[in-house]
């Protein structure tokens, strides 16, 4: 089908871009950088560095846990960066050089929301596209039901991480099992493999596993939404 084609053709254009080598990780330490030239304004200190640093750290993605930023994330590793954010701030290096800096080991994954640009603004457009469907469904009263599981798929795409997808209580039953059929007939199918070829187009690196994993989840709800539910991890 022409969705099928489309999907295909995006996912091939995604290959095309470049991806961070598997387990690429360049030193950290002072050293290292003049990577991003020198410090754009002048050094800071006190409340005003701690406030800033909390800022960056937050926006920044922990390489262990993956779904936290390093603000937020315990590991050692994201201890030691936030450290030395809060280092090159110190030194009058602003935030965008400071990302900058760590992307040369992470690349754009250390940003908990990666730019709106190339690649990824298709990644960004694609849970409005889902959302707008779903708009579209409720505008006539047999298509409300879909219209909320695209409401519900949309929002999985937009914060996927710390969530899951669980049965609903009482479970849907027979009504449930009609409704995903007309939805696998409708655009279920066509989402599914999306997602399904986006989770292969990730795993091609470690670094790109967790991106992966996401999409596999949401494999899952794209094919069968009626009688599930997505609800944050305990």
């Amino acid at each position: 089908m022409r969705s099928i084609y489309l999907t295909l053709v995006v996912v091939a254009l995604s290959l095309a871009a470049p991806m961070p080598a598997a387990g690429q990780e360049a030193p950290l330490g002072a050293a290292n950088w003049d990577l991003v030239g020198q410090p754009d304004g002048p050094p800071i200190s006190g409340t005003e560095l701690d406030l800033i640093t909390e800022e960056v750290a937050g926006i920044m993605r922990c390489p262990v846990c993956q779904g936290l930023s390093i603000a937020d994330s315990p590991t050692a590793l994201a201890i030691a960066m936030k450290a030395e954010v809060k280092e090159m701030l110190s030194k009058g290096y602003s935030e965008s050089q400071v990302l900058d800096y760590f992307e040369q080991s992470y690349g754009e994954f250390i940003r908990l929301e990666p730019k709106a640009r190339g690649f990824n603004l298709f990644v960004w457009l694609a849970p409005l596209a889902v959302l707008l469907g779903g708009l579209l469904l409720c505008l006539t009263i047999i298509g409300i039901p879909f219209g909320v599981q695209c409401f519900k798929l949309a929002g999985l795409a937009v914060a996927p991480f710390g969530r899951e997808i669980r049965e609903k209580e009482p479970p849907g039953g027979a009504v449930a099992v009609i409704m995903n059929i007309i939805w696998i007939i409708l655009p279920g199918l066509e989402l599914a493999v999306f997602h399904l070829l986006m989770a292969l187009v990730f795993a091609i690196t470690i670094i790109g596993l967790p991106l992966a994993a996401q999409h596999l989840k949401m494999t899952r709800l794209a094919l069968l939404p009626f009688g599930f539910e997505v609800r944050d991890m305990v």
